[in-house]
C-alpha cells in the first residue's frame, strides 16, 4: 500500500507519518483508517482513526 500525504513536510516539525507511524506503534494489532491534521489548543496534532475487527478508537498525535 502507497500512502500519499499532501503537506507532509519534515521541516515544519514532525511529520504526518511519523505521527501515523507512532499510532501504530502504540497500539498493536490496530490499523489506520483515516488521518486528519488539525489545530488543538493552537498546536498541530494529527487525529488518527484506528480499527482493529469491531474495536474503533481515535488517537492524537502532537506535530510540533
Amino acid at each position: 500500500m502507497r500512502i500519499l500525504l499532501i503537506g507532509d513536510d519534515p521541516s515544519d516539525g514532525r511529520s504526518v507519518r511519523e505521527a501515523l507511524a507512532n499510532a501504530l506503534k502504540g497500539n498493536p494489532g490496530f490499523r489506520a483508517v483515516s488521518i486528519f491534521p488539525t489545530l488543538k489548543d493552537g498546536h498541530p496534532v494529527a487525529e488518527v482513526s484506528l480499527a482493529k475487527g469491531e474495536e474503533w478508537k481515535s488517537v492524537s498525535e502532537k506535530l510540533d
